[in-house]
């Protein structure tokens, strides 16, 4: 029964050239194994990344095992640095990933402000419309049916203009903006990872993905 392909970069694995000596195997095999020990490394594949390290140094301080693992080790190096581009893209896209959904949540959430303020500025300015209708209505009707004090007639002209001044402030055109700002940077964000995935799928294809 044939033995199963290694897989693994071993000279990786102990962060070494292919021209190591012994020695030097020796010493990156104690330093990496020290920090890939379970009672250090406290990642969830703590225990598997220590038994290939002990792996990568069975083989490599063997002589015998080390040749036969030279031979093959030019399509192993190729896959390997393959599998790991892989990673990094799957990494990459998990990360840009989080990022556009964390926009999306901030930018439906300047959507949601912004709503509210639209209702809030829109029944202000209906409010204030309306009582400056009644102030002119009153007006009109005082000055059409008796004369009124010239003071009087002073302080609805007053307070009129002071309402008019309150509905230009809360005129909606500059929040319909930046609803529509929000709306533009939304889509803008979809576009781009759609075309950063489109990219991401090639390249993950191009180091043998998907195979």
């Amino acid at each position: 029964m044939a033995a199963s392909p290694v897989q693994h970069d071993y000279y990786a694995v102990l962060g070494i050239s292919d021209t190591a000596n012994a020695s030097t195997i020796k010493l990156a095999y104690r330093k990496v194994a020290l920090a890939k020990h379970p009672d250090k490394n406290k990642s969830p594949n703590a225990t598997a990344e220590f038994q290939l390290v002990g792996e990568a140094y069975e083989v490599l301080s063997d002589p015998h095992k080390r040749r036969l693992y030279d031979k093959s080790y030019a399509t192993i190096k190729i896959e390997a640095a393959q599998k790991r581009e892989r990673q990094r893209i799957v990494t990459d896209l998990a990360t840009v990933w989080f990022a556009r959904n964390k926009c999306r949540e901030q930018t439906e959430k300047l959507h949601r402000a912004i709503e509210e303020h639209l209702r809030s500025a829109t029944a202000d300015l209906d409010r204030l419309k309306q009582e400056l209708n009644g102030i002119i209505s009153r007006s009109n009707a005082a000055v059409g049916g008796r004369q009124i004090p010239v003071a009087m007639a002073l302080l609805w002209e007053r307070r009129a203009k002071e309402y008019e001044v309150r509905i230009k402030a809360l005129e909606v055109g500059r929040l319909e903006e930046s609803f529509r700002t929000s709306q533009n940077l939304l889509k803008a964000n979809d576009i781009s990872f759609s075309i950063y995935m489109g990219k991401a799928a090639n390249e993950y294809r191009r180091y043998g993905g998907g195979r």
